[in-house]
């Protein structure tokens, strides 16, 4: 009797299990096909924790994310507009809590969050108060304002919590409007009637910001301390530490090559370009972006380098742009003047005519002459054969006795080859190759 119920509850024990191993794998299966189903972007923690990221007490420099601030009708306040967003980039209203693929032209309302990509871009502007660009890998926040009499004013706060942003604020006349970029490490303030001014903002992975100006001014506040910045100066900041001293930004690179406007063929495989530029004295590095249009929006590279070449082996035939800038620690300085270059496909062979001599000569050394497109290199045998800058050539020859085969290549830079061959008697009768 006892064994029979030993093995009843056995019997129980073993469904019950079974039963909660099906409950969490359906339970998990359906967190998974959840994930998968929404858009993913930054959690809500990493939104909300930075309101007071800008080491400074005062209501001036915080980010409101209280409902009731900014505007009181309830209605959130549209702020600004992407006008241009370039590959992967999501949006998220503050009142919901998956992201949206972003488009063009859609409206940023208050407490809007905006996240970037691997090599993505979106472009935010302000009514005709200037616009900036939200680097890779970026995440921003278009703030309210902290007050009504902020709002009417038309005050804007822009929290960057990853990344970096770059472009120009302010300026419009008659606008009574201030903007306030905060980071984790301080805020850049743009007071009301000041020249435009344009900058650029980076957190940076030890989760210091810093602050970088091109033209106009703009103030940087952190720990209580404030601190002016001119044109291509910048500040480092570190999280809780009163800004240091301005320094000054690098110059732009001098560019070598590829030259401007240039044409780089190719086959069936992309080519290894060289990049090249001048030294920048003083650089700790350097920033090299390639992309497909002139205002850089559309990247196809964007790397960091510690010497004056960098290598791409990954460009598919097509047009591009390209530029270099200094970095002096974090801080970047201008770019240089970009350059454009086109990829082009080429699977013809280069044209080739070689001038031979008839079937049997009396001579034991010849002279091969011909022509091929400019910049082929031309081979006589073995022999690699210099050109002019026509693509002409000669090239003398040592024939052995009896049957010679003279053969001439002609190989572009994309890797075409033609050639052409002649045979050459010498010394004997042409029954000589028999022998």
């Amino acid at each position: 009797m006892m064994g029979r119920w030993f093995k009843k509850a056995l019997l129980y024990g073993a469904e019950a299990f079974v039963a909660v191993i099906l409950v969490l794998v359906f339970f998990f299966a359906c967190i998974t096909i959840l994930g998968l189903s929404f858009p993913k972007g930054a959690g809500l923690r990493d939104l909300m924790g930075g309101s007071s990221w800008t080491g400074d007490s005062s209501s001036a420099t915080r980010l409101s994310f209280d409902r009731s601030g900014g505007s009181q009708s309830g209605t959130p306040r549209i702020i600004a507009h992407l006008v241009d967003v370039r590959d992967r980039v999501k949006d998220k209203q503050s009142n919901r809590v998956d992201w949206g693929v972003s488009r063009a032209g859609s409206p940023l309302e208050e407490r809007h969050a905006v996240q970037t990509f691997s090599l993505s871009t979106a472009v935010i502007g302000f009514e005709g108060h200037g616009e900036v660009t939200l680097g890779e890998n970026s995440l921003l926040v278009v703030g309210a304002a902290p007050s009504e009499e902020a709002a009417r004013r038309g005050d804007v706060s822009l929290l960057v919590s990853s990344g970096g942003l770059r472009g120009t604020l302010g300026g419009q006349r008659g606008s009574s409007g201030e903007f306030q970029v905060l980071t984790p490490g301080g805020s850049a303030r743009i007071g009301a009637g000041t020249p435009s001014t344009e900058l650029q903002v980076s957190v940076n992975p030890d989760r210091s910001s810093t602050f970088a100006v091109y033209s106009g001014t703009t103030e940087i506040t952190a720990a209580g301390h404030t601190v002016t910045l001119r044109p291509n100066q910048a500040v480092t900041v570190m999280p809780g530490t009163a800004p240091g001293e301005p320094v000054a930004l690098p110059v732009a690179p001098v560019l070598a090559d590829p030259a401007a406007h240039a044409q780089v063929p190719c086959r069936n495989v992309p080519p290894l370009l060289a990049f090249s530029w001048q030294p920048v004295p003083g650089a700790s590095g350097y920033r090299v972006q390639i992309a497909r249009d002139s205002g850089f929006k559309s990247l196809v590279d964007d790397d960091r380098v510690f010497s004056t070449g960098f290598a791409q082996g990954n460009l598919e035939p097509g047009n591009y742009f390209w530029r270099v800038s200094a970095m002096r620690g974090s801080a970047e300085g201008k770019a240089s003047v970009s350059r454009s270059l086109a990829v082009v496909e080429d699977i013809a062979p280069p044209f080739l005519q070689v001038s031979f001599p008839e079937e049997r000569v009396e001579q034991s050394t010849i002279v091969i002459r011909g022509e091929t497109e400019p910049g082929a290199d031309v081979f006589v045998g073995t022999a690699r054969v210099p050109t002019d800058a026509a693509g002409r050539f000669s090239h003398e020859v040592e024939l052995t006795p009896g049957w010679n085969l003279v053969v001439v290549e002609a190989i572009d830079s994309a890797g075409n080859v033609a050639h052409q061959s002649q045979r050459l008697m010498t010394g004997g009768s042409p029954e000589a190759r028999f022998q």
